[in-house]
């Protein structure tokens, strides 16, 4: 999953992050967290398996060396760097 994280959730928004973190984790997924407006509750809720990347271009360069054929990549919320 790469993403910045959901936004314009007001109060919920790092309850929210934090659970989609959590979620991709307990499946044996893998977190590509953009940028630093939701980081905290990427990696509050997927701990040491996220990886992190100040760009949308740097997490895709990043997926793409390690992507094979046959796995599914997510672009959640795949906004261009508005939310740095």
């Amino acid at each position: 999953v790469v993403t910045p994280g959901m936004v314009e959730l007001g109060t919920l928004q790092y309850q929210r992050n934090r659970e989609l973190a959590q979620q991709v984790n307990e499946v044996g997924g893998t977190l590509y967290a953009v940028g630093l407006t939701n980081r905290k509750a990427l990696i509050d809720g997927g701990g040491s398996g996220v990886s992190l990347f100040l760009t949308r271009g740097d997490a895709v360069g990043a997926v793409n060396q390690v992507a094979r054929s046959g796995d599914v990549i997510l672009y959640e919320n795949d906004l261009p760097d508005h939310y740095p």
